[in-house]
């Protein structure tokens, strides 16, 4: 999935469609603006240091609309943290935590935010998803910070929930994130829990597009 250069003046737009208590799409949109996100950043801007110099102009060019994508996204970050806190719809919640998860440029600030979020909800569905939020931004590529070891230790903790669903839901972010003496262990979670959860995780917004099996076959790109 890519954006046009020309698109980013439509990034508002979707968001405030998508914030809109009107519109019945508003998971699909805010799915949609997660799938841009990391399509669009930042691969510009990290490839600058190869660039070849008569290309300079055009590296220069594309990092500078990197940075208005990024800037579009943040001037509605607030509202998309303040839905997923108050809003009563649990989809449109889950779809918000979802597109949270993909911007990883405000890691440290989302991550301390979702854990309490975490804490404060009732809802199965919704902590799934935050569970995979917290999986995709403290997951890092290299050796892990203080903060992605927190939050390793945290989901796994997760693995001993007494909700079959939550268990399963763990056991899948760290499936793809871990090495193979790990996974292991976590394939026979999945099938422990696979029955009794699997209803509850597939209506995560983070499985939108996919399924257990899927969740268990994906790849993850840091």
């Amino acid at each position: 999935m890519t954006l046009e250069r020309e698109s980013v003046e439509y990034i508002p737009v979707l968001f405030e469609a998508g914030l809109s208590r009107a519109t019945l799409i508003a998971p699909e949109i805010f799915f949609y603006l997660g799938r841009i996100y990391t399509s669009a950043l930042w691969s510009w801007k990290r490839s600058q240091l190869h660039r070849p110099p008569e290309r300079q102009s055009e590296y220069d060019e594309m990092v500078a609309w990197e940075t208005d994508v990024a800037a579009a996204y943040e001037r509605f970050l607030p509202a998309v943290t303040e839905l997923v806190e108050r809003n009563e719809n649990v989809s449109d919640r889950c779809a918000g935590v979802h597109l949270l998860s993909q911007m990883k440029e405000h890691r440290n600030d989302l991550m301390g935010f979702l854990r309490s979020l975490f804490d404060d909800s009732l809802d199965e569905r919704l902590k799934v998803d935050i569970i995979e939020a917290l999986a995709n931004l403290g997951f890092t590529a290299g050796p892990m910070d203080e903060r992605g070891r927190a939050v390793h230790q945290w989901v796994h903790e997760k693995l001993s929930d007494p909700s079959p669903a939550i268990r399963l839901g763990a056991a899948l972010s760290l499936f793809p994130r871990v090495d193979g003496d790990e996974q292991k262990s976590l394939k026979r979670e999945i099938a422990r829990t696979v029955l009794e959860g699997h209803a509850v995780v597939e209506e995560a917004a983070w499985l939108l597009e996919g399924s257990v099996p899927w969740a268990i076959r994906r790849e993850i790109s840091y």
